[in-house]
């Protein structure tokens, strides 16, 4: 099974349709779409967003190995933070979170290079 599939597995699971998803991770209506119909391969850094998004295992989400969730206090702890704020600060808060997760993945590179 591909990425792809597991995003469409994913969904079905969390009972989204597309366009709901591609709301939840801030994308635009018919992303997911493209990239089920493997139009589009999906970015590194979107794949990072799903997972914290939904909670979802990234090894899981790259390879198909281990369980679809983890079952994690500080996710469960973060998403009811998240679930509180404005729709705005939401913006913001996943905006931040893409920056950090570009910013580990250019240090991650970095450290490769060496």
């Amino acid at each position: 099974m591909s990425v792809r599939e597991r995003i469409r597995q994913l969904r079905e699971a969390l009972n989204q349709s597309q366009a709901k998803f591609d709301s939840s991770i801030y994308m635009a209506v018919g992303y997911t779409a493209k990239v089920e119909l493997g139009k589009i391969s999906i970015p590194e850094r979107i794949i990072k967003l799903i997972c914290i998004i939904h909670g979802v295992s990234e090894n899981w989400l790259k390879t198909g190995e281990g369980g679809m969730f983890i079952d994690n206090e500080i996710r469960d702890f973060s998403l009811r933070i998240f679930d509180e704020l404005t729709p705005e600060n939401q913006k913001l808060h996943l905006e931040f979170a893409e920056y950090l997760l570009d910013k580990q993945l250019r240090e991650q590179r970095g450290k490769q290079n060496y």
